[in-house]
């Protein structure tokens, strides 16, 4: 009944569009200025694609639970009582010093602990924001997980329009050079993009209280974060990409 849902290669909306179109050929009675001027022809394509399944492809937005200090371990026994690195007591008597699927839920065939839904994290977005981080918040209670189902929230689209302008100029009966002055991406439109730099930073969420992963060393913890504090997931990707690409090109053709 759970493994249902968008795929992560699911876009809704996906519009392409190709063109060719002789230009005039203003010239006539100069058969030099007409060689040079006429016969031009613009060919261009033009392609948009709704964002993918967010919840698909970012599973459970890469939630991170609080967890040990930086360089202690997992275990789930008395030593992390002498180290002051226990967070709570799990239901077979064994304490646990971090919060993992397995220690939260008591068993370890769940891959995913997932956070709780306050509100629909796909409502009311600003400008450019793909999802509400603070709808989502950790689970409070031992043993509670939140909905595996979240509303449909959307990826960045992607738009892009190529553009290009050649001519053939014969040589002789059977051969031509052609000439093409060609622009990819022409409009030099940015696509918004997250997790650019391979570190999911702009969509994770961060349920630790002792700050963001990495900056945990020498922190004792003593309760799952209540809240993302992952000052850099705002629901509005980081990053953007794509350039403008001009190409001069000429083809002998024989």
């Amino acid at each position: 009944g759970d493994n249902y849902g968008p795929l992560d290669y699911d876009h809704t909306h996906i519009f392409n569009i190709w063109y060719i179109y002789n230009l005039p050929s203003p010239i006539h009675g100069n058969r030099l200025l007409g060689t040079v001027i006429n016969d031009w022809k613009l060919s261009g394509w033009n392609t948009y694609q709704a964002g993918a399944n967010l919840q698909a492809n970012v599973t459970t937005l890469n939630s991170i639970y609080a967890s040990t200090p930086s360089g202690a371990t997992a275990s789930a026994t008395t030593p992390c009582l002498q180290t002051g690195t226990c967070l709570f007591q799990e239901p077979n008597g064994l304490w646990a010093s971090q919060v993992t699927a397995s220690t939260w839920l008591g068993t370890q065939s769940v891959n995913n602990l997932m956070p709780l839904l306050t509100c629909n994290p796909a409502a009311n977005l600003k400008s450019g924001q793909r999802f509400n981080p603070a709808c989502f918040q950790a689970p409070t209670t031992l043993g509670q997980e939140g909905p595996l189902h979240w509303p449909y929230m959307r990826g960045p689209g992607y738009l892009d329009n190529d553009l290009s302008i050649f001519k053939s100029f014969p040589t002789t009966e059977s051969q031509r050079v052609e000439l093409r002055v060609q622009g990819q991406n022409f409009v030099n439109h940015p696509n918004p993009q997250f997790n650019l730099n391979g570190t999911n930073s702009d969509y994770q969420l961060n349920f630790n209280p002792c700050g963001v992963p990495g900056a945990t060393t020498g922190c004792v913890t003593s309760a799952i974060g209540a809240t993302n504090n992952n000052a850099l997931t705002t629901g509005k990707p980081e990053f953007t990409t794509g350039q403008r690409l001009m190409t001069f090109s000429a083809k002998y053709y024989f």
